[in-house]
C-alpha cells in the first residue's frame, strides 16, 4: 500500500535526523565535511531547479544569480558557526534545527487540523492562519526547551523572545522559497527526500534565519 505524505514525512525524518545529529557532535572535520557537502549539492539543487521549467529571460537572471548567493551566504555562514571550537557549533546548529523542526511540524499539523483562512495563497496555496501560529507557538516552546537542555541555559524563559524571532524568520524563508519555487514553475526543489522535497523545500527555513544571522553579525 502505497504512503501518504504524512507517513513519507515521518519515515524520511526517521532515517535522516539521528545522523545529522550524531555528525553534528561529532564535529569538525566530520562536521565540516558533511556541511560541505550540503552546500555542494543545495548549490547544485538551485543551479538545476533554475530555469527547469522556465525559459531565462532578464528576471530570471536575476532570480538566478540573486538566489545562488543567498544560498552561498546561507550556507558559508552555518560552515562558519560549525567550526566553533569545543563542538559549540554543532550544538549551536542543532537549536537552530530544533526551532525549525518544530516550527515546520507545528506548522504542518494545526494547519492540517483547523485549516481555516489562508496565509498567502498567491505564494504557497496550503499554508494557513492556524498553521503559521502553530508553528510559531510550538517552535517558540520546544525551541526554547532545546537551548536550554542543549546550551545548558540558567533560565529557559529568557530566551523565548529570541527563539519566537527565529521562529517567525524561519517561516518568512519557507515562505520565500514557495514564491521562489512559484517564480520558477516548479512544484518541488528536487526529489532527493521523499515527503519533503528537494534539500533546499527541507532547510529552506534555517538558510532564511541563517542569513539574517549573518546579516545581524555583520552589522554588529
Amino acid at each position: 500500500m502505497a504512503m501518504n505524505d504524512l507517513q513519507k514525512r515521518i519515515l524520511s525524518s526517521v532515517i535522516l535526523i539521528p545522523p545529522v545529529i550524531a555528525c553534528l557532535y561529532a564535529g569538525p572535520p566530520y562536521s565540516s565535511l558533511f556541511g560541505g557537502l550540503v552546500t555542494l549539492m543545495l548549490l547544485l539543487e538551485w543551479v538545476l531547479m533554475s530555469f527547469s521549467a522556465r525559459k531565462p529571460d532578464f528576471r530570471g537572471v536575476l532570480m538566478f544569480f540573486a538566489g545562488l548567493l543567498y544560498v552561498l551566504a546561507s550556507a558559508l555562514f552555518l560552515l562558519h558557526v560549525l567550526e566553533t571550537p569545543e563542538g559549540l557549533g554543532g550544538k549551536l546548529i542543532l537549536m537552530l534545527l530544533i526551532i525549525v523542526w518544530s516550527t515546520d511540524s507545528g506548522a504542518y499539523l494545526v494547519g492540517s487540523i483547523f485549516k481555516g483562512p489562508k496565509l498567502a495563497s498567491r505564494l504557497s496555496p496550503n499554508k494557513t492562519w492556524s498553521g503559521f501560529f502553530g508553528g510559531l507557538i510550538l517552535g517558540t516552546v520546544i525551541g526554547s526547551v532545546g537551548v536550554y537542555f542543549i546550551g545548558g541555559a540558567e533560565d529557559w524563559m529568557k530566551f523565548f523572545p529570541v527563539v519566537l524571532g527565529l521562529s517567525f524568520i524561519g517561516q518568512l524563508g519557507d515562505l520565500m522559497e514557495s514564491s521562489v519555487k512559484r517564480f520558477w514553475h516548479v512544484k518541488d526543489s528536487g526529489h532527493l527526500i521523499p515527503g519533503h522535497g528537494g534539500l533546499l523545500d527541507r532547510l529552506d527555513s534555517l538558510l532564511g534565519i541563517a542569513f539574517f544571522l549573518a546579516i545581524w553579525q555583520s552589522l554588529m
